[in-house]
């Protein structure tokens, strides 16, 4: 695949800076994030792409499942074999006490695309392959409260951290 790095913006030009709820003010429960199915464990994200960042791996953009837990929590689920899990367990194995983490809603299609399919080999970076397929760059920005850089034109990011300390998640 031809790859386009991402360019960084200012804020100014990042609509998903528009607005920012940080600390307190965050409560993942008042958007409309539904419970599909009856018997699901609670309402999922389900067009979400979760990006991690690993010093030697580089970034990944994965679309991974997002059960809400509560009004500040999320529940990430990358699968084994996936590349988000073998970010995280990399992390894990080298004592990092987190991972910094950020789930994009609402991004360009064909970040999307490459977010949820298998065209980015492990450690390619599926904003640099997006923008080969664009023919421009992925426009990104910083996080507010970490390093990571997310698609710029968003409708929203949500930032936390992956702790290794693991719990049930599901059903469904």
């Amino acid at each position: 695949w031809k790859e386009v790095p991402p360019v960084e913006v200012a804020n100014e030009q990042a609509p998903c800076k528009e607005v920012a709820l940080i600390g307190d003010a965050v409560d993942i429960l008042k958007f409309p994030i539904i419970k599909t199915n009856p018997a699901d464990g609670g309402a999922y994200i389900n067009t979400g792409n979760v990006v991690l960042e690993d010093p030697e791996r580089g970034r990944n953009v994965g679309t991974y499942r997002c059960q809400v837990k509560g009004p500040q929590k999320i529940g990430i689920n990358p699968e084994r074999n996936q590349h988000g899990w073998t970010f995280l367990m990399d992390m894990k194995k080298r004592g990092e006490p987190f991972a910094r983490a950020a789930v994009v809603l609402g991004a360009d299609p064909v970040v999307f695309a490459m977010s949820s399919s298998k065209a980015a080999r492990l450690g390619q970076d599926e904003l640099e392959v997006a923008g080969g397929l664009l023919g421009y760059p992925v426009e990104v920005v910083k996080c507010e409260t970490n390093d990571l850089r997310v698609p710029a034109n968003a409708e929203m990011i949500i930032e936390g951290e992956i702790h290794f300390d693991f719990e049930p998640e599901g059903p469904f």
